[in-house]
């Protein structure tokens, strides 16, 4: 009896594994870039959104400002197609972290354009079209090259 308490207490302290990540590349799309989209992180709410994580590339960067590649975090509503942004985190050219932000209130929802780098992640969290997304094992290793050539 001790034997097996003594086991089971021993296996309660074996670190288990970090949540896995599944990211898929979505469809090019009419923006200069590319959209990813960790299926692993949809998690359906109550009212009927979903919260998703995307990766987004933009070649060359935003303009006006700094920023290559964008982690975002978001609350989807499929039924008005619309997003809110949870969190925000841009990386420069150099993959290096410049900013950083929370939930942005100012626009609460944003409506996802047609033809969009939006409508493509929209579609993908909502369901709406997986048929074309390629599963990559690793997003930030398939980025293009840092420079902005």
């Amino acid at each position: 009896m001790y034997r097996v308490l003594a086991t089971a207490l021993a296996l309660l302290l074996v670190p288990l594994p970090a949540a896995a990540e599944d990211w898929y590349r979505l469809p090019v799309t009419g923006d200069a870039g590319y959209s990813f989209v960790d299926l692993d992180s949809l998690k359906a709410q109550p009212d009927g959104h979903v919260i998703a994580t995307s990766l987004s590339i933009h070649m060359p960067v935003i303009p006006g400002t700094r920023f290559r590649w964008m982690l975002i975090g978001g609350e989807y509503d499929c039924s008005a197609r619309s997003t809110h942004f949870l969190s925000v985190k841009g990386y420069g050219p150099d993959r290096q972290l410049l900013a950083e932000v929370g939930e942005i209130y100012e626009a609460r929802f944003v409506p996802a354009q047609a033809g969009t780098e939006a409508e493509a992640i929209m579609d993908f969290v909502c369901n709406v079209s997986r048929k074309d997304a390629l599963r990559v094992s690793d997003p930030w290793a398939v980025l293009p090259p840092k420079s902005d050539s």
